[in-house]
C-alpha cells in the first residue's frame, strides 16, 4: 500500500510523456501531409506540374475560357488603346493612326497581328501580380486558377518572370514548382501594396477587401490607377453588400466611380 501512490504517479508521469509525444509525433505528421505533394522526390513535382498542365488543358477546351478570351479583348484592348493613345503624346510618338490595338489581344487573328502584341507588350512593359491563388498542390479550385493564370500570360504574351505570385500558404515545394514554372515568387508580404509603375494585370481573385484596399490606397493616383487591370472580386458588389449591411465606409467606396467592371462567372463547365 505505501509504494502504490508512488508507482501510481511515476506512472501517470510515465503516461502523460507518451502521450505528449504521440501528440507531438501526430502533429509532425500533419505537418509534413500538408507537403507531401512534392517533398519526397522530383518525380511528385512533376506530377503536381502535369495536374497543372492538365487543368490548362480543361480549361482551353471550356466554354468559361472561350469567354474569358472575349471578355480580354475587349478589356485589354480598350486598356491597351488608352495607353496608346496617352504614349502618342510624348516625343517619341507611336503611330496613333493605326488602330489595330484592340485586335493586337486576338490569339485567332491572322500571323501578321503576333509581332504587332510582341511589339505592343514589349512597349507598354506589362506586369503581372497575382495574390491568393492558394494551395495548389492539394486544391482542386486553387489548381485550376493557377491554370488560368497561366492562360492568361500567354494569351497577353506577357514573360513569366514579369509574373509576379505570392501567397502566405505556400509551402516550400509550391515555391519550387512555381519558379520551375518560370515564375517570380514574392517572399515577403506586401499586404497587397504593391506600387504600378508600369501597365499592371493585378490576377486577385477572391482575395479580401483588406487586400484590395492595401493596393488601392497605396496606388490612390490617375497615373498609378491608369495603369492597372484588376482580375478579382466585383467592386460593385461589395459595394452593394456594404450597403445592404449597412457597414462602415471602406477606401474602396471612391472606386465604383472611377473604375470600368466586366463580369465573368468563375465557372469552367
Amino acid at each position: 500500500m505505501e509504494g502504490c501512490p508512488w508507482q501510481t504517479v511515476s506512472s501517470k508521469k510515465g503516461t502523460k510523456k507518451r502521450r505528449n509525444k504521440t501528440r507531438a509525433e501526430i502533429g509532425g505528421e500533419r505537418t509534413g501531409s500538408c507537403e507531401i505533394g512534392c517533398q519526397d522526390n522530383e518525380v511528385d513535382c512533376g506530377q503536381i506540374k502535369l495536374k497543372i498542365q492538365q487543368a490548362k488543358e480543361d480549361l482551353t477546351t471550356s466554354t468559361f475560357w472561350y469567354f474569358c478570351q472575349r471578355l480580354i479583348e475587349e478589356c485589354l484592348g480598350k486598356f491597351i488603346e488608352q495607353i496608346k493613345e496617352k504614349q502618342s503624346f510624348s516625343a517619341e510618338g507611336i503611330h496613333p493612326g493605326e488602330d489595330p490595338a484592340p485586335k493586337c489581344v486576338h490569339q485567332q487573328d491572322t500571323q501578321t497581328s503576333e509581332p504587332k502584341e510582341e511589339t505592343v507588350e514589349s512597349r507598354h512593359g506589362f506586369n503581372c501580380v497575382c495574390y491568393g491563388v492558394g494551395r495548389f498542390s492539394s486544391c482542386v479550385i486553387s489548381r485550376y486558377q493557377l491554370a488560368l493564370l497561366l492562360l492568361l500570360l500567354e494569351k497577353l504574351q506577357v514573360p513569366k518572370h514579369r509574373c509576379h505570385v505570392f501567397d502566405p500558404l505556400f509551402s516550400r515545394w509550391e515555391i519550387a514548382v512555381l519558379q520551375a514554372l518560370g515564375l517570380t515568387v514574392i517572399f515577403e508580404n506586401e499586404e497587397g501594396k504593391h506600387r504600378i509603375f508600369t501597365p499592371t494585370i493585378f490576377y486577385m481573385i477572391h482575395c479580401g477587401k483588406a487586400l484590395y484596399n492595401n493596393l488601392l490606397w497605396r496606388n490612390w493616383s490617375v497615373d498609378a490607377l491608369s495603369k492597372a487591370i484588376i482580375i478579382g472580386n466585383s467592386f460593385k458588389r461589395i459595394e452593394e453588400r456594404r450597403n445592404r449591411l449597412s457597414t462602415g465606409a471602406t477606401g474602396m467606396d471612391d472606386t465604383t466611380n472611377i473604375s470600368t467592371e466586366a463580369r465573368q462567372q468563375m465557372n469552367c463547365k
